[in-house]
């Protein structure tokens, strides 16, 4: 069981530069920071790190080595149902236009492991008309330098997806592009994540020197 473990924990941390969003959204003081400062949902105002579990092993090692920087959360809001975060920590300096598809793969994948832990619990749970699918939030987290061009929005990487309307499956992730936040900007909020953000943006000798004068 002890080397099942270990394997896992080596295949999450294969790539070396996705160290920057692996700090923020391996720590759940920095993720819970994250999603009060960067994330504009009421719901998360007061998110804790003692109401974040991190549930990644779960289902980030189902698909290839190039998405095994990414991370997936269980988060408790105290008095609500537990929802899940599923970030996707996009560090090249080209944009990746399956984003979409990645996440849609996430979603499917927590929602049946949701199931068939309610099934063993309760057979049978799923077919009642009470029975409710947790709340998928997907974040793309983007430390490239270049604009991120990519639609937010399923719906428009698949053909013929207006026509087909809502027969169609369709969902927006919320994207969180660093480059468009100022140094200022970062240093304002004076936290631990500000930091980290500030060292993230590092991507030439100018952008150093810039985090030296400040």
């Amino acid at each position: 069981m002890q080397k099942i473990e270990k394997k896992a924990e080596t295949i999450i941390n294969s790539q070396v530069r996705d160290s920057g969003g692996k700090i923020i959204f391996g720590d759940n003081t920095l993720c819970s920071q994250f999603l009060r400062d960067y994330i504009p949902l009421p719901y998360l105002k007061d998110v804790q790190p003692e109401d974040i579990e991190d549930v990644s092993e779960r289902f980030v090692p189902l698909f290839a080595e190039e998405r095994n920087a990414d991370r997936v959360k269980k988060v408790n809001i105290r008095g609500e149902n537990p929802f899940f975060l599923v970030s996707l920590i996009e560090h090249k300096t080209y944009v990746d236009y399956n984003v979409c598809m990645q996440i849609f793969r996430y979603m499917v994948y927590i929602w049946d492991a949701y199931e068939r832990e309610a099934e063993q619990k309760q057979e049978g749970i799923s077919k009642r008309a009470d029975f409710k699918y947790p709340v998928v939030l997907p974040i793309v987290y983007y430390e490239g330098a270049e604009n991120w061009t990519v639609p937010t929005d399923f719906k428009s990487r698949t053909q013929q997806g207006e026509a087909f309307g809502k027969y169609v499956p369709d969902f927006e992730y919320y994207l969180v592009p660093l480059k468009d936040y100022s140094n200022e900007e970062l240093l304002d909020k004076a936290d631990e994540i500000s930091l980290v953000m500030l060292i993230n943006k590092l991507q030439s000798a100018e952008d150093v020197e810039k985090f030296r004068r400040i």
